[in-house]
């Protein structure tokens, strides 16, 4: 019975993942959200914009069914999952801190 029991909340955890994968939109939204910030000043916005936008077009999405990866010149720089975006750089300095901690 237990085994039956996690079998099927597995499942449905690889279910959450498949359905909640973001897309190239959401991607695209993201860097969109992450670029302008707080600004209020249209033309910096627009600018903004067209950076992310940029960024963006010169991105690979490689779909791997449960995430995404987005790859910049063969490097990965962003994985989604979940409905979230994860940083690479973000996650390696966090390590980095963490390690000079201890």
């Amino acid at each position: 019975m237990k085994t039956a029991i996690i079998i099927v909340l597995f499942v449905l955890l690889l279910a959450g993942a498949f359905l909640s994968r973001p897309s190239q939109a959401d991607f695209n939204r993201y860097m969109t959200e992450q670029t302008t910030g707080k600004d209020t000043n249209f033309l910096k916005v627009s600018w903004d914009k067209f950076q992310a936008d940029q960024f963006v077009q010169g991105c690979t999405f490689k779909d791997r069914l449960l995430w995404v990866d987005v790859q910049k010149d063969g490097k990965t720089v962003y994985t989604g999952a979940f409905g979230h975006w994860f940083n690479h750089a973000t996650i390696a300095n966090d390590v980095k801190a963490v390690q000079q901690k201890a």
